[in-house]
């Protein structure tokens, strides 16, 4: 009896299953399944019910759908990101000094462009737009090999110290306008003649430095004798110590004639006080601002090679 109901048991399982499904209206608890009976009724078709939100359903990842997405992030992300930063040029370089802060608020005369940055002074956040350096040649550089080397990397770089002097040399005498650092017009012989090789001479160097400390001293002297009211005291405080502020003097009496700065000479200093203006006290030239100095460095470079 026993193996009677074993066998017909196995060979009615479909139809049993059928019948119950029609006769019994009551609910069949359903006994949980293993992987062996999914895969004998492979052919039969399953009828996909919506699942609960606890379980979860495995699918298995489309490789080609996968190398597409990530095609896609990889392209989003060099889009979204930083590109590279455009390369330095000298309209990038303008800035403008805060007025509030120096000696004499006024405008500078003969000034007729922005000044700029240099190489002494480029803020950090310009700095990494600097154009790259000119690969240097292999091998060791005679001199002449240096100097063109050099040459070429001024002329390409704007923050370079001599960048403006090449600019204006390469126009030649009929270029247009060529504006220093500072904003003042530069002279083409004067920058001509400073590009022309020299012989180097010791001697002549140190009598030629000579000369120019001598003038300087005795245009200080007749600065201190004219703008301040005490001599003496614009001696010792003023021209043993800094010099800063006996230029700042010269930028105002520069100011007060409408001359350019680095034109001052005795002539203009007589001038100025022929005209009349008031002396000033030394006390109150005593201190001066970072702003001051700043600007009074930037106007002195490169001065004696301008208009």
């Amino acid at each position: 009896m026993a193996q009677t109901h074993s066998g017909a048991g196995e060979s009615t399982t479909d139809t049993t299953t059928d019948s119950l499904a029609v006769q019994e209206p009551k609910q069949v608890p359903t006994k949980k399944r293993d992987a062996s009976s999914y895969q004998d009724e492979e052919d039969v078709p399953i009828k996909k019910h919506k699942r609960s939100s606890g379980s979860e359903e495995k699918v298995e990842a489309d490789p080609v759908k996968e190398e597409d997405d990530d095609e896609e992030q990889d392209e989003d992300s060099e889009t979204e990101g930083p590109g590279p930063r455009p390369r330095l040029t000298t309209p990038d370089l303008e800035f403008d000094y805060d007025r509030s802060k120096l000696k004499d608020p006024r405008l500078t005369p003969g000034r007729k462009a922005r000044p700029r940055y240099d190489e002494l002074d480029l803020p950090e956040e310009l700095a990494d737009r600097r154009p790259p350096s000119p690969a240097k040649p292999r091998g060791r550089l005679n001199a002449l090999q240096k100097d063109q080397w050099f040459k070429q990397r001024t002329r390409e770089d704007p923050t370079k110290t001599f960048h403006d002097l090449y600019r204006c040399f390469d126009k030649g005498p009929e270029g247009s306008p060529t504006y220093d650092s500072a904003g003042f017009q530069l002279d083409y012989q004067k920058v001509a003649n400073w590009c022309k090789p020299k012989p180097y001479d010791k001697q002549a160097m140190i009598n030629g430095m000579e000369k120019r400390v001598a003038r300087t001293q005795s245009l200080e002297e007749r600065i201190a004798e004219a703008f301040f009211e005490d001599l003496d005291e614009a001696r010792n405080k003023i021209l043993k110590g800094n010099t800063l502020p006996i230029n700042l003097a010269r930028d105002t009496i520069s100011k007060d004639l409408e001359i350019p700065w680095h034109k001052i000479g005795h002539e203009e200093v007589d001038l100025w006080e022929e005209k009349g203006f008031s002396k000033h006290k030394v006390e109150d030239w005593l201190t001066y601002s970072d702003e001051d100095k700043k600007r009074y460095m930037k106007m002195l470079r490169g001065a004696s090679l301008r208009k």
